[in-house]
């Protein structure tokens, strides 16, 4: 939540508490305020709406009524507000006599509405009557420096609010006033330093004027050049780089080495500001303050000039010494160096930053190095070799319990108390990732603190550790160090084996550390190709305890060493953890053995979509794994992407895609990159087929390139099926080929044949392949399972047409017709079907336990069908019919003369 927002927040509630006229117009002009600093116009309409309320119990404040004229002018409903001054103009005169103030206010309202319509000569008519005002009161500046904001001229604005500001110390409006202008991004020159003033203003609302902070630096630092607070203040909301300078001016001025002058001193090393002895300052501060954060540079320049402060120095030579971006300037300042360890060893100092000193000494020893000196810094370095300190912010913590990954039990360490210092603790570790637990004095209370420990020596050296090695062989915590350095390494030296025995002989090391050690020797043995003797380490290993990093080494030991079974159990748990090169490798020679391919048949999947490619390893995975479609798919895109198709294979792809009724793009390409190598192969027969159902029964619109090999097939086969299922395709999706006319044609003509008709015949257009047979005839199709009697019961509903063929069929009389089974479980009939003609028909399965009817339905013909010179009954009649339709009565009686005319063989019987 913003300044701002917390300011309105506050009146709101002391508004609720208490709704006095005073109240509501605090609160009105704060969330003007708010509305002007941040341009929302719900603010707007709140303060509105608190002027309302307040007028309708105070309709004779003539300052509630001024407010509301001001705000109707903010959200531009200067018609609104011209009304409301016209009333009040008949009490202008009184206002002028007797309540001057008011009269001012009156004259400002009318200007600012003569400036919002356009009239600024009207307007500067009226700001000169209000200047030339006897005995004005003081608060005619701020009204007329809000006027010259409203003319954009801020020059004459900005002089009158610095009047104002001389009598208004403060003041809100005069404040408001100063941030309207800048708000226009107007700079103003600034001769009585006021913006810096206003600028603490914005500051404590929350309110930002950057891009006028630059051009009053002047102002700023003429008036603010020593107050190191209020500079502080701007600095916080306006980080520029001047403003900086001069705060850390300030600060060396008064050689403050506090924790928030480091952090001024450690942002001018960031933003490279170039200050006399800024280097000098930020050092001893950070020395102060315990932070070892300091740049390359900055150290470099603090060097050239450091002097003999003895502690000091003794912080700068541990940055030098511990850390490894000042190793340069370290070898520059090595005899520095080694002359301040002496003169410390001599004087037995003591710390951490004199240990890091001392552990370079010990391995820069010059040969003629004093005995007793490098005895006593041998002591000191093995004191606090595994040592890490710290300052403890909760005095509640007592006891810190220490847990070290290598090690099976925890070691307790006792916090020092010494007022009123605070609390310090100092541990021992083999661990780099100090895991502790903090405890209360009675050890039963678990603290929760993040304590920040800092080690007691530092960098120390496997060359440090080996050199204490051979002092103290029998150490156990250096012991340990060693091994882990040599479980890590590329090439372990014959002492480091020795070195990792006698760590495993060890009672007190962790299970988790003793499987690395122990899978360390392993790998080990398997670099120097002694793999008996490493699986007799790896038996005893649990690879759950193990890093990835010793997991290949593993893999290939087995492998070598022909312990099959090891590998395969490895290589399913831990595969990720293998280079492909490795796996590969492994799984060649695994696949040898049937019994092991079930269980590395995914693995070898992965593998081969890698490009990895085995005749072994495909065999495994086409027969063994278990993946979806979309897996085979991508497995064949792989395959085929290194010109290695798996004839196989594909054929398991398309058998899952008949299977699972999942045509997509990738299973006809796969279909057509066998039909191109093999287009005897019977799964294409098959897959065919499939397409057909496809394409009749789910209307699926196929690929290009599928459908070029279908009729190709076609062309070949003259499969009355595939040209079923091409013309559905065809006519259904609107596509044209170079031998779709043909197809259609062949497909009419086997529907003919076959006594069937399919619905989608009805969408063919050309004349050419529209057969008599599909006009004359209305297809019926039902779908069940196969094995059925399925009938079609049909009757003619005579009062759709006229007389000519009502005669044909009593009204109401039922046809049955048995429907012909197809395929697909689609059972098929065709009738004739006259044009205009409605049919009521249902379908019907009768079976022994009884019969299924389907609710009623209608068909009418609305094909107005005419064929020519022919002798079919059906399309005399149905011209007939058509003629009827279009008042061509002449033709329609030209074909029933003709009809009446004809010689008919009569068929009788003897009586």
């Amino acid at each position: 939540m913003d300044i701002l927002t917390k300011k309105i927040n506050r009146m709101q509630l002391l508004y609720e508490k208490n709704n006095s006229i005073k109240n509501s117009v605090l609160l009105i002009f704060r969330y003007w305020a708010a509305f002007r600093q941040k341009g929302d116009n719900a603010c707007l309409n709140k303060a509105y709406f608190i002027c309302a309320q307040a007028l309708e119990k105070n309709f004779a404040d003539i300052r509630l009524a001024f407010i509301r004229v001001f705000l109707e002018l903010e959200f531009g409903r200067t018609d609104s507000a011209d009304d409301t001054l016209q009333t009040l103009e008949q009490y202008k005169n009184h206002l002028k006599q007797n309540e001057p103030e008011n009269y001012l206010i009156y004259l400002f309202l009318t200007a600012l509405l003569d400036i919002k319509n356009g009239k600024d000569k009207r307007a500067l008519k009226t700001i000169r009557q209000m200047n030339e005002a006897e005995n004005k009161p003081n608060i005619v500046n701020l009204l007329l420096a809000y006027l010259h904001i409203y003319r954009a001229d801020y020059q004459n604005a900005y002089n009158y609010l610095a009047t104002a500001s001389k009598i208004y110390r403060g003041s809100f409006f005069v404040l408001m006033g100063f941030h309207m202008v800048f708000a226009e991004k107007a700079h103003v020159r600034d001769d009585n330093f006021l913006f810096t003033d206003f600028l603490r203003w914005g500051i404590s609302s929350g309110v930002s004027y950057d891009s006028c902070v630059d051009f009053y630096q002047s102002s700023i630092i003429t008036k603010n050049s020593k107050d190191l607070e209020v500079l502080k203040k701007i600095y916080g909301t306006y980080p520029k780089r001047w403003l900086l300078e001069l705060i850390c001016q300030n600060l060396t001025a008064k050689f403050d080495y506090s924790s928030e002058a480091y952090r001024y001193y450690k942002d001018a090393e960031t933003k490279q500001l170039i200050m006399n002895n800024l280097e000098t300052h930020l050092v001893r501060a950070a020395f102060v303050n315990k932070n070892e954060d300091i740049a390359h540079f900055t150290m470099a320049n603090f060097l050239k000039r450091y002097n003999d402060d003895h502690n000091l120095k003794s912080f700068v030579f541990h940055l030098l010494t511990s850390n490894a971006k000042y190793a340069d300037l370290c070898a520059d300042n090595k005899p520095e160096i080694m002359e301040f360890a002496v003169s410390s060893l001599r004087d037995n100092e003591r710390g951490r930053y004199y240990n890091s000193i001392y552990a370079y000494y010990l391995s820069h020893k010059p040969e003629d190095a004093d005995e007793n000196l490098l005895k006593l810094c041998n002591n000191i370095l093995y004191e606090n070799l595994f040592g890490y300190e710290a300052v403890i912010s909760n005095s509640e913590i007592k006891y810190v319990w220490v847990f070290d990954k290598e090690k099976k039990d925890h070691s307790v360490f006792e916090a020092v108390h010494n007022p009123p210092y605070r609390p310090r603790v100092k541990i021992k570790s083999v661990s780099k990732n100090l895991s502790v637990t903090c405890f209360d004095e009675s050890r039963k209370k678990i603290i929760n603190e993040t304590i920040e420990f800092k080690k007691s020596v530092e960098p120390v050296s496997l060359e440090l550790f080996t050199h204490f090695h051979n002092l103290y062989p029998q150490d156990t915590d250096i012991l340990i160090v060693l091994a882990k350095y040599y479980t890590q390494a590329a090439e372990i030296p014959e002492s480091g084996i020795d070195t990792l025995n006698k760590v495993l002989s060890l009672k007190n090391i962790s299970r988790n550390f003793r499987m690395q050690v122990t899978a360390s020797l392993g790998n080990l043995l398997a670099s120097q190709s002694r793999y008996d003797k490493a699986i007799e380490y790896y038996n005893v290993v649990d690879e759950n305890y193990l890093s990835d990093y010793y997991i290949e080494q593993m893999l290939t030991a087995f492998i070598n060493a022909k312990d099959y079974e090891k590998a395969v159990r490895l290589i399913i748990k831990k595969s990720h953890c293998v280079s492909d090169r490795t796996l590969f490798f492994a799984l060649k020679q695994i696949a040898m053995f049937e019994k092991y391919h079930q269980s590395v048949a995914d693995v070898a999947y992965e593998l081969i979509l890698k490009s990895w490619y085995d005749k072994n390893l495909i065999n495994i995975v086409i027969e063994h794994y278990k993946g979806s479609q979309e897996d085979y798919q991508q497995l064949g895109i792989a395959l085929n992407s290194i010109q290695a198709p798996e004839i196989t294979l594909d054929k398991k792809i398309l058998e899952n895609c008949i299977g699972m009724h999942k045509l997509d793009t990738k299973s006809q390409r796969v279909f057509s990159r066998m039909y191109s190598s093999m287009p005897d192969a019977k799964i294409l027969d098959i897959f065919i087929y499939y397409l057909c159902y496809e394409m009749i029964i789910q209307n699926t619109k196929i690929e290009a390139e599928t459908v070029s090999i279908l009729e190709s097939h076609f062309s070949n086969t003259k499969d009355s099926l595939l040209s079923y299922a091409l013309m559905h395709l065809y006519l259904n999706h609107n596509i044209t080929t170079a031998v779709s006319g043909a197809v259609i044609n062949y497909a009419t003509a086997s529907m003919e044949e076959d006594g069937i008709i399919f619905e989608c015949a009805a969408l063919i257009k050309d004349k050419d392949k529209l057969s008599p047979y599909i006009i004359k005839n209305t297809p019926f199709v039902y779908r069940t399972l196969p094995n059925k009697s399925v009938f079609l019961n049909y009757r003619v509903d005579n009062t759709a047409y006229g007389s000519l063929t009502g005669a044909k069929y009593r009204d109401g009389e039922t046809h049955r017709v048995k429907m012909k089974y197809y395929k697909f479980g689609l059972y098929m009939c065709a009738i004739p079907h006259f044009y205009n003609e409605k049919l009521i028909y249902y379908f019907s399965e009768e079976s022994k336990t009884g019969s299924i009817t389907t609710a009623e339905r209608e068909v009418t013909n609305s094909r107005a069908a005419i064929s020519e010179n022919t002798d079919d009954m059906y399309f005399t009649v149905n011209n007939a019919l058509v003629y009827e339709q279009m008042f061509r009565y002449n033709e329609v009686e030209s074909v029933i003369s003709s009809q009446l005319k004809a010689t008919r063989r009569v068929k009788a019987k003897i009586i």
